[in-house]
């Protein structure tokens, strides 16, 4: 009896629902994938094709050669092996490796469950976190550390890669996104309800302006009863004429 009554007041997440999988938008799905597939093999090309074009290797190969290519007031570009992480997470590149899957994986994970339209636009910032988890991830396996080939000229705090913008650029996305999308659908629902108590009140109002039905003759009447008995309708009149002629 306990067991049954504990099953009851379990709730069962949407996601593990056959009613949740029988109304689900596949068509939806698919778009979404595609738009995800797109972005995220433009922002990983952008990354690798750009590290292969400006990255030059120091005459063993064992390293870059940290030598500036180019530089203006803005930004600068120079060839730096980067074997760590550029928040230094501190974790090994075992771990790193780890982390890079783990992102991918929870970011196409994600697209499966955007089945409302406006979260739509959330896709490309997941596309671009696992982009940059994805090119830094093929420069530690070949290369045994990412190449850095970017940094601030007015501000030298270090080299980047795109990959690296792409996972910045990603998350502030996200998480800008998700801002923007609770606070337009809370101002909506608050709208909505303003205009749903508005229309109450209307409504209540005007049925309070109704008239009633007129009860003054039905009262004089309940006081009166005597009136209604000295009424005569023309056939009581004619009767006594009939009586004279028997």
């Amino acid at each position: 009896m306990e067991n049954s009554t504990w099953e009851q007041k379990k709730k069962v997440p949407k996601i593990f629902t056959k009613e949740y999988w029988k109304n689900y938008n596949w068509k939806l799905m698919l778009i979404n994938l595609a738009i995800y597939i797109v972005s995220y093999i433009a922002f990983l090309l952008a990354d690798l094709l750009t590290k292969k074009n400006i990255f030059q290797w120091n005459p063993d190969g064992s390293d870059g050669t940290n030598l500036i290519h180019y530089k203006n007031g803005f930004y600068g570009t120079r060839s730096v092996l980067h074997r760590g992480t550029t928040l230094e997470l501190g974790l090994g590149m075992v771990g790193l490796h780890i982390v890079s899957i783990f992102i991918m994986l929870i970011t196409l994970v994600g697209i499966v469950f955007i089945q409302a339209k406006n979260y739509s636009y959330l896709i490309s910032a997941l596309a671009a976190i696992s982009a940059g988890a994805t090119g830094n991830m093929v420069d530690r396996f070949l290369y045994g550390g990412v190449r850095d080939v970017f940094f601030f000229s007015w501000s030298d705090t270090g080299t980047f890669n795109i990959a690296d913008g792409c996972l910045l650029f990603g998350a502030i996305h996200f998480v800008v996104g998700v801002i923007t999308i609770f606070t337009i659908d809370y101002l909506r629902e608050q709208k909505r309800q303003k205009f749903e108590e508005k229309a109450r009140e209307l409504e209540e109002s005007e049925n309070g302006n109704t008239t009633t039905p007129n009860t003054e003759d039905t009262h004089i009447e309940d006081k009166n009863p005597q009136i209604l008995d000295t009424k005569q309708t023309p056939n009581d009149k004619q009767a006594p004429k009939e009586d004279n002629l028997n």
